[in-house]
C-alpha cells in the first residue's frame, strides 16, 4: 500500500530500516538468513543477530524488536543512531483485513515513538512499567488510526472506535480489554484527529506535527486515569461473563456507581457504541459490579425474600412443593453462569420438603404451614453460605473456570463447593442434578443411535454455558502477559474511587 511505502522511506531517512516478515511464509527461516546477510555491515548488526536468534526460536506477531547501533565515522551524513525494526505478520490469523492493516500500523507507531526518546520519557507517568507500556501503546494506537485514515478518510474513525469499545463487553477466552485504553479517551482523540490534514505522512515535518498533536492529546492522561480504566474493564468483564448485556453494564456504571471516573467512562463508551443508558437510580439490575457491597447485599436479601414469597404462594395454590424445587433448579442453573444474587436453592429445597410434610398433617392449617415454612427459610438463609460475599466468591470461581474455556457442570460446581467447604451449595447442586427436570434435559441431549450399533454412548452432564461463536479481535496494545482478572479489592467487585481497587446480541460469548 502506498502510505506504508511512504512511511518506510521516511523512517529510513531518520535512520530506521523497517523489515516485515510473514510467519506463514514457508521460506521464513531462509528470509531470516537473508536478513542477516543484508545487514552484515550495518551499525546495528550485533543487536540484530540476537534479535534474529530469537526470531528463529520464538517469533511473535507484531513488532519483535528494534536493533540499534551508533555510527562512529568522523564524516557522516544523517542520523548517528541507526536502527533496524523487525515486524512479523501472519496471513493465516483470524483477524479481518482492516484489523490486520491496523495491527501493522500500530507496530509502525511503536517504531515512530522509539525515534522520539524525549516524548517516550514524557509519556512515562508511573513507576509501574506496565502502566507506562499502556501509554506507549496508546500512542501507537492513535498513530495507527490516523495513518489508516490518511488513505481511507476520517469517516472511519467512528466505526473503528465503536468496534474497539465493544471489546470491553465481549466474552473472549484470554481477552484483556484493559490493555487498550483508547476507548476511554476516544472523544478527544477523534475530535483532534478530525481537525488535522489527512494527507499521507511523507515528510519529517508532517511526522513531527503528528507526534506533537498526539502528545497534546495524551498530555492530561495520568496514572489515575489508567487505573480507573483498568478497574472499569475489570467490573465490565465481571458482569459480561455473568451474562449481562452492554446496556445493563453501562447502566450499572453510570447510574449505580459513586465514582465520577466510572460514570464518565460509561457515558463515553455508551456514546461510542450507540447505547442509551438511563441515569435514573438503578433498580432493575440485580448485580452491580460498579456499586457498593452494601447495595448489592440488599439486592441479594430482597431477592431471596421475594423468591420465598413467590414459591410459597404458588405451592399454597397447588397444595404441593413443586414450585420450590423448580426455583431451586433454576437458581442452580443460573449459578453455573455466575448468576448468584438471590441464591437460596438449598433453603428452597429444604422448604419444599417441609411444606409437603406439614401439608400431610391434618392438624395443620394452611396458615400454619406457611408460617412454619417461612420461619424455617428465614432462619436458614442467615447462615454463612447464603451471605452475599460467600456466594460472590464462589461464583467468581465458576466464572474463572468458564473464562479459562472450561465447561462447568453441576458435578463440577459441586466439586468446587466441596473444595471450599461449602457443603450446602454442593448438596443443592447434586439434588438438582438428580431431579427429574434435569434428568429429562440430559436424556434429550443424548444422541439417538440405531439399536443394532450398540448402546447409546453416555452423554456428559448438561453444560450450562451459552453457545460460543467466533468474532474478530481488535489488535492488542501489547501490555504483555496474562493480566489478573481480579484485584483483591475487586473480589467484592466495588471501587468507591479509582484508587480502590435493546440487548446487544452481537456481543455473545467468543472463543
Amino acid at each position: 500500500m502506498l502510505r506504508l511505502e511512504k512511511i518506510k522511506k521516511l523512517l529510513k531517512k531518520k535512520g530506521v530500516d523497517v523489515e516485515i516478515l510473514m510467519l506463514n511464509d514457508p521460506d521464513y527461516l531462509s528470509k531470516l538468513n537473508d536478513l542477516e546477510l543484508k545487514y552484515k555491515k550495518h551499525a546495528a548488526f550485533e543487536q540484530l543477530r540476537f534479535l534474529i536468534s530469537r526470531l528463529r526460536d520464538n517469533p511473535i506477531e507484531g513488532l519483535n524488536g528494534i536493533a540499534s547501533g551508533r555510527v562512529n565515522d568522523i564524516i557522516h551524513l544523517g542520523p548517528r543512531v541507526k536502527r533496524i525494526a523487525v515486524i512479523c505478520l501472519n496471513e493465516d490469523t483470524s483477524r479481518g483485513k482492516v484489523e490486520q492493516i491496523l495491527f501493522l500500523d500500530e507496530a509502525i507507531g511503536s517504531i515512530v515513538l522509539d525515534i522520539y526518546p524525549q516524548l517516550k520519557k514524557k509519556l512515562s507517568c508511573s513507576n509501574n512499567p506496565l502502566t507506562n507500556k499502556a501509554m506507549y501503546s496508546l500512542f501507537a494506537k492513535i498513530f495507527a488510526i490516523y495513518h489508516y485514515a490518511t488513505e481511507n478518510g476520517p469517516a472511519i474513525f467512528k466505526p473503528l472506535v465503536a468496534e474497539q469499545s465493544k471489546q470491553v463487553f465481549r466474552r473472549i477466552i484470554g481477552h484483556s480489554p484493559e490493555e487498550n485504553i483508547l476507548p476511554a479517551f476516544s472523544g478527544k482523540v477523534v475530535d483532534v484527529l478530525r481537525s488535522m490534514d489527512m494527507r499521507m505522512i511523507d515528510s519529517s515535518k508532517k511526522l513531527d506535527t503528528l507526534v506533537k498533536t498526539i502528545e497534546s492529546v495524551m498530555s492530561d492522561i495520568d496514572n489515575r486515569a489508567i487505573i480507573s480504566w483498568k478497574n472499569f474493564c475489570g467490573c465490565a468483564q465481571d458482569m459480561a461473563w455473568r451474562g449481562f448485556s452492554p446496556r445493563e453494564v453501562l447502566t450499572a456504571a453510570v447510574s449505580g456507581s459513586e465514582s465520577p471516573y466510572f460514570q464518565s467512562i460509561g457515558r463515553q463508551l455508551a456514546k461510542n457504541i450507540g447505547v442509551k443508558v438511563s441515569e435514573a437510580p438503578l433498580s432493575e439490575i440485580e448485580f452491580n459490579a460498579f456499586g457498593s457491597e452494601q447495595d448489592n447485599e440488599k439486592r441479594h436479601e430482597r431477592k431471596m425474600h421475594r423468591k420465598l414469597l413467590d414459591a410459597l404462594g404458588e405451592s399454597s395454590k397447588q397444595r404441593e412443593s413443586l414450585s420450590f424445587l423448580l426455583e431451586a433448579n433454576k437458581q442452580n442453573e443460573e449459578m453455573l453462569e455466575g448468576r448468584f444474587v438471590g441464591w437460596c436453592a438449598k433453603a428452597m429445597q429444604t422448604a419444599g420438603q417441609l411444606f409437603d410434610k406439614l401439608m400431610s398433617d391434618d392438624d395443620k392449617t394452611l396458615q400454619d404451614v406457611q408460617n412454619e415454612v417461612r420461619a424455617m427459610f428465614l432462619e436458614t438463609v442467615q447462615e454463612e453460605e447464603y451471605e452475599w460475599n460467600t456466594l460472590k466468591n464462589f461464583s467468581d470461581k465458576i466464572v474463572d473456570e468458564v473464562r479459562d474455556g472450561n465447561i462447568v457442570t453441576y458435578s463440577k460446581a459441586a466439586q468446587i463447593a466441596n473444595d471450599n467447604g461449602l457443603g450446602d451449595i454442593a448438596d443443592s447442586m447434586n439434588k438438582t442434578l438428580s431431579s427429574p427436570e434435569i434428568q429429562a434435559k440430559l436424556d434429550a441431549t443424548k444422541p439417538k443411535a440405531p439399536a443394532a450399533k450398540g448402546p447409546t454412548p453416555k452423554t456428559p452432564e448438561l453444560a450450562q454455558t451459552k453457545t460460543q461463536r467466533a468474532a474478530p479481535k481488535m489488535p492488542s496494545l501489547g501490555l504483555g502477559g496474562k493480566s489478573s482478572r481480579r484485584s483483591p479489592s475487586q473480589n467484592t467487585s466495588q471501587f468507591k474511587n479509582p484508587e480502590e481497587s435493546v440487548k446487544e446480541k452481537d456481543l455473545e460469548t467468543e472463543e
